[in-house]
């Protein structure tokens, strides 16, 4: 299985995570024409000439880069004059840099690129959501070099046998998900972090109640945590089987520490830990990046300052400390049930497989109190957000 991993900028991640196995990084930048998939307070900015360097750094690896311009939106700029020539410009400035590949999840960028920049390989977002046959080919017929499926069938084990006898392109998958399966939030997350993470963004540390509200649903009811569609560094074969070419270990924001005990994990196909910190998508800041909160808030006005103070309580919320998953004492077989289930016709009450599993390798590390709490802060927040009382 080959990887790439992201990166937070540090120039210190690329030798910690200098396994065989990898073969490129991924990262972005905050405050871009095209978003990059992250709002920017989660982005760790970087000059370009820093940018060029850390670029040469992975190339002495022999590995490649990748930018990522996977926004979900970019509010039709493609087709005005003005945008267009926008756009050519900002690839130009990438193709420049060095970079190898670029994310994208817009068709009509996906296109643009494979016209103008044909040097530059074409990797298709998971945020496109592409879960189905015909849908991955109509991605591979645009000329995409590489399709990353959506994480939310990464134990559809049919489907992804019949994706990958039908697709000839790269096919690559999250391996460390911690994002809710079937979550509600999903598209229009995306569409969040599309208007937070580019230049004329409003750029809010808001936009993360979505993450806010995904923590709320795992902590009230852990099961969630066994139902999302990560993949244990010990079941990696099962997808070398099908034919699943690479893996892709997350978050940007992560820490390099924890960026490299994830790829570490993976490379022994082993962890003896609790499983939600190998895991990304889950806010936690004892395995996050710090953040730069004056480029949150632009402090002109304290006011503004003590509006969302009660919501930076959810940025130290870890549910790390809450629960503890015991990643050796899922069952070894944990994945061949789902070769028996169809999940997406079936009931997860009626099913109750995850629960099962959960009852075994789940425990709380706090009691029922300060659990009941942390579940009471992430309502109450959620509801000022929604009656406005939190933002004005």
């Amino acid at each position: 299985m080959e990887y790439t991993v992201g990166t937070n900028w540090d120039f210190d991640l690329i030798d910690k995570i200098n396994y065989p196995e990898v073969k490129s990084v991924f990262g972005g930048i905050p405050d871009a024409l095209i978003a990059s998939g992250r709002s920017s307070f989660m982005i760790n900015p970087i000059q370009e000439e820093n940018l060029k360097n850390y670029i040469g750094k992975v190339h002495e690896k022999g590995w490649k880069f990748e930018f990522n311009v996977n926004s979900g939106c970019i509010e039709n700029i493609e087709l005005t004059p003005a945008g267009h020539k926008k756009i050519l410009k900002y690839f130009e400035w990438i193709e420049s840099l060095g970079v190898d590949s670029v994310i994208i999840s817009i068709p009509n960028l996906v296109q643009i690129v494979k016209k103008f920049f044909p040097k530059l390989e074409v990797k298709i977002s998971t945020y496109q959501k592409i879960n189905s046959v015909e849908m991955a080919t109509r991605f591979e017929d645009m000329g995409a070099d590489a399709i990353m499926l959506s994480e939310h069938i990464n134990r559809d084990f049919k489907l992804l046998q019949g994706i990958r006898n039908n697709i000839k392109c790269k096919l690559m998958l999250i391996a460390n998900v911690g994002c809710v399966y079937a979550c509600a939030n999903m598209h229009s997350h995306t569409n969040s972090v599309a208007h937070s993470g580019a230049e004329s963004a409003i750029n809010t540390i808001l936009t993360e109640v979505y993450a806010a509200d995904c923590l709320y649903k795992r902590i009230s009811n852990p099961v969630e945590l066994i139902k999302s569609r990560w993949i244990r560094p010990e079941d990696v074969g099962y997808y070398e089987e099908i034919g699943i070419d690479m893996f892709k270990i997350i978050d940007r924001h992560s820490s390099t520490e924890a960026l490299a005990e994830r790829m570490k994990a993976y490379h022994e196909r082993s962890y003896d830990g609790n499983l939600i910190d190998l895991l990304g998508q889950i806010i936690n800041k004892k395995k996050g990046a710090p953040i730069d909160m004056d480029r949150v808030f632009n402090l002109k006005n304290p006011e503004d300052m003590k509006k969302v103070e009660k919501f930076l309580g959810v940025l130290n919320i870890l549910i790390s400390d809450l629960y503890y998953l015991d990643n050796k004492a899922i069952p070894d077989d944990f994945l061949e049930e789902f070769k028996k289930r169809d999940c997406k016709r079936m009931s997860c009450l009626k099913c109750g497989y995850c629960k099962k599993i959960a009852d075994m390798v789940i425990k709380k590390t706090q009691d029922d109190e300060q659990i009941q709490g942390t579940i009471h802060m992430l309502k109450e927040v959620k509801q000022e957000i929604l009656d406005g009382s939190l933002l004005y």
